[in-house]
């Protein structure tokens, strides 16, 4: 793809998501001012970080503690939250291939919680608050192994394939003339004449000059395959294509290609129209301007209340002079003390409003704001660890999530499939890569494709999982009546299957379940004793029915038990 198309088709997304943007910009001045800017011209803020308009700060509170209650409950750092094994069904029932997933799980844990992943993880979960899209970029670094880079959504814009997953991503950045050369200094780099010859120039006004880059990332539709179905090597033959260009020169600056999108872009709620994610503070935008109204009026209402108008005596200045009345903050008010007759002292009025009524609609909305943020279950978990002393069990969440706020399992289940699944992915395989998941066991070294497959035990995930078997609970329940009049009823349930499920959705580790092979073992070994045991009784139970005084008979029972015990 040449550079200038890409210019064109990214100027074609700017212009499709410009109404966003405008949206976008509110939502960060409420809900995250700090991100704010990006899009709309804001010098009225005074050189505030918001405009001088907004005046609360209830919004930007409730995406913060969403970001952190997230983050501690999906994927707290004193947990190894996730676990890997293999989706295949030859693998699932090898211990070799067991252990590797198992230890390899560890390991990518202990890389994770050394590399930047913690603060990006964190401020990519303040995105979902106010934007309701991320973008966490995975790269390996020679120190760390990863490097993670949580991308504004001013930066990037993205495409969904036909399954509506995000697989194309067209971020757009800037760096000095000098940045440029020292980022793009790889062999086969080419940069524009211009930007090099700036970049090496001793004055620091034309090094310092800023030129805008492009990387597209993309499936590569132009891969080529042997005659035996294998794709053929090389950068330019992988399964995405990315390619650098420089917008002002319209220069392409490098093609390679990725086995993973580097790219992982995920949503918070989205709707079908919609490519990007659908964000708390977007449900309460309305709600939000509606509250700064209200909060506004209050604080001039109390500051009437706290500092009333001063009310002097026309008549003491003499005529010519009019009573004149306001009811703003610190105002002089005249009266004439002789137009009712003279001489009566000035009587202060209450003050026009109503802080009681304001007060309770401020409530009220922010009460609203609440719920779109799942601010009061995350409280609630943070109050409870408080009171205890100890961090709540995962099964005690899962119990606070279902009862309170179940509403916040569609989310959870997203984020799962949408951000952690693909991202701990390729971080496995850029880990494999780098050998800091040691050898592959032989049954893995000439798979085609290892298929893994992420569990999950942080608290909210188990919420979620838990879902899964609520309904399945509930069914049992009626069942159970049926069941007592004619037990046959539950051969319908597979309740090795079942159990597996409870199992894996309560958190239950790799490790400490049996493999379908040890579990037929031992029923083969706890029939065979079972067998053995009612045989011994069967004979105890004949040998006490018969009369020891008696002569055996030939053909008797009991003489064929003789013969069967070398009697």
């Amino acid at each position: 793809m040449q550079a200038d198309q890409i210019i064109r088709n990214l100027d074609k997304l700017k212009a499709d998501r410009t109404e966003l943007n405008a949206v976008l910009e509110q939502c960060a001045a409420f809900a995250c001012p700090e991100k704010m800017g990006m899009y709309l011209d804001h010098a009225d803020s005074g050189g505030d970080d918001r405009p001088r308009y907004i005046i609360i700060d209830e919004i930007s509170e409730a995406n913060s503690i969403l970001s952190r209650g997230l983050f501690s409950n999906l994927c707290p750092p004193s947990l190894q939250w996730f676990s890997f094994s293999s989706n295949k069904k030859e693998y699932k029932e090898s211990e070799a291939v067991k252990k590797f997933f198992s230890e390899a799980g560890v390991s990518l844990y202990n890389l994770l919680m050394k590399s930047s992943f913690t603060m990006e993880i964190n401020e990519a979960f303040e995105d979902f608050g106010w934007a309701g899209t991320t973008n966490l970029y995975v790269e390996r670094d020679p120190k760390r192994t990863f490097r993670f880079v949580n991308l504004h959504i001013g930066e990037y814009y993205v495409e969904e394939n036909h399954y509506k997953q995000v697989d194309t991503v067209y971020r757009e950045f800037k760096l000095t003339a000098r940045q440029a050369l020292q980022r793009f200094g790889n062999p086969g780099d080419k940069l524009p004449e211009k930007v090099l010859k700036d970049a090496r120039d001793p004055d620091a006004a034309k090094s310092g000059r800023k030129y805008t880059f492009i990387h597209l990332v993309t499936p590569n539709l132009d891969r080529t395959m042997d005659a035996d179905g294998k794709y053929h090597p090389g950068n330019s033959n992988k399964a995405f294509k990315s390619v650098y260009v420089c917008r002002e020169e319209k220069f392409t600056i490098r093609e390679s290609g990725y086995d993973r999108n580097p790219y992982t872009v995920s949503r918070f709620e989205k709707k079908s129209q919609s490519i990007y994610g659908f964000s708390p503070a977007m449900r309460v935008l309305r709600t939000a301007k509606i509250e700064n109204k209200v909060w506004a009026s209050l604080l001039k209402a109390a500051d009437k209340a706290i500092d009333p108008p001063v009310m002097l005596d026309a008549a003491a200045y003499g005529r010519g002079i009019s009573p004149q009345f306001f009811y703003n903050p610190k105002a002089v008010n005249l009266y004439d003390s002789t137009a009712t007759g003279g001489g009566g002292k000035p009587e202060f009025q209450p003050v026009p409003a109503n802080l009681p009524v304001g007060l309770e609609m401020f409530d009220r909305l922010d009460q609203h704001i609440n719920r779109a943020y799942y601010t009061d279950m995350f409280q609630m978990i943070q109050q409870l660890n408080q009171d205890s002393g100890r961090q709540r069990t995962a099964y005690e969440i899962m119990n606070l999530v279902s009862e309170k706020n179940s509403m916040i399992i569609p989310v959870v289940g997203r984020i799962l499939d949408e951000m952690f699944s693909p991202l701990l992915i390729k971080c496995f395989f850029l880990a494999l890569e780098a050998g800091e998941l040691g050898k592959l066991p032989d049954e893995l070294i000439h798979a085609d494709e290892l298929d893994l497959e992420v569990s999950y035990n942080s608290p909210l995930a188990l919420a979620a999982k838990r879902a899964e078997l609520n309904g399945f609970f509930e069914s049992l329940d009626m069942l159970t009546p049926l069941a007592n009049i004619k037990p046959e009823v539950l051969d319908y349930i597979n309740f090795d299957k079942v159990t597996k499920k409870v199992l894996n959705n309560t958190g239950a580790h790799p490790d400490f379940i049996r493999s379908n092979a040890e579990v037929k073992k031992l029923r083969e070994e706890r029939a065979a004793q079972e067998q053995q045991a009612q045989e011994q009784l069967m004979m105890t139970e004949l040998a006490k029915s018969q009369d020891l005084t008696r002569k055996i008979e030939p053909d008797s029972a009991v003489s064929a038990i003789g013969g069967l015990l070398g009697g």
